[in-house]
């Protein structure tokens, strides 16, 4: 006979409240067509994320792109520098 499956104990996780990184200074708009709010970084060219963290992260990502050299505007993809 099977035994009765049992409901795991709940966890009590706190989620802590997000801390912006020092020296990152983020902007806060309001979609024209949605209303929801948006997040960017201050003078870095990137789209706006949904959340502040993950604005954060997607700056994270793009500076690492573009410090590593791998996003620059005269990389060809599939060619080697001469």
């Amino acid at each position: 006979m099977p035994s009765p499956k049992t409901a795991a104990p709940a966890s009590e996780t706190t989620a802590e409240p997000f801390v912006v990184p020092e020296g990152i200074q983020l902007e806060h708009k309001f979609g024209a067509v949605t209303g929801k709010p948006m997040w960017r970084v201050v003078n870095f060219n990137m789209p706006y994320a949904g959340s502040p963290e993950e604005a954060v992260k997607l700056y994270r990502n793009l500076h690492q792109a573009f410090t590593s050299g791998y996003f620059t505007a005269s990389s060809k993809r599939g060619t080697t520098a001469q």
